[in-house]
């Protein structure tokens, strides 16, 4: 890891535990921090009626709680959407200001 961003993740270690934040969203920067470009990120439950999905960072099961959005085609929801998203199904994002995004494009899907 590169000198200037393990320096920048520690500066935010220490403010978060100087004003005693633990927020999903602090967790994320410093992880964004740390481990800048894409990361593998595994499908907590099924998405529902949304653009978004829970996902662990990193390791299935015992990762840090994400929430990522995914870019949808011809629909707004990602349980319309192909590829299908369930429990356990690796993606790929990338944290860009501020918010975790899926690196696949999701389209609508068709019944046959």
């Amino acid at each position: 890891m590169p000198k200037e961003t393990n320096k920048t993740a520690e500066r935010i270690d220490l403010a978060a535990q100087r004003e005693q934040l633990s927020s999903p969203q602090v967790i994320q920067q410093t992880n964004a921090v740390r481990h800048a470009g894409d990361r593998r990120a595994f499908v907590k439950t099924a998405p529902g009626a949304t653009n978004q999905v829970q996902c662990y960072l990193d390791v299935d099961l015992t990762g840090s709680v994400i929430t990522v959005v995914c870019d949808l085609v011809g629909t707004s929801y990602l349980n319309e959407a192909v590829p299908r998203l369930a429990a356990g199904v690796p993606l790929w994002v990338k944290y860009h200001q501020g918010t975790w995004r899926a690196k696949q494009l999701f389209s609508a899907s068709e019944d046959c």
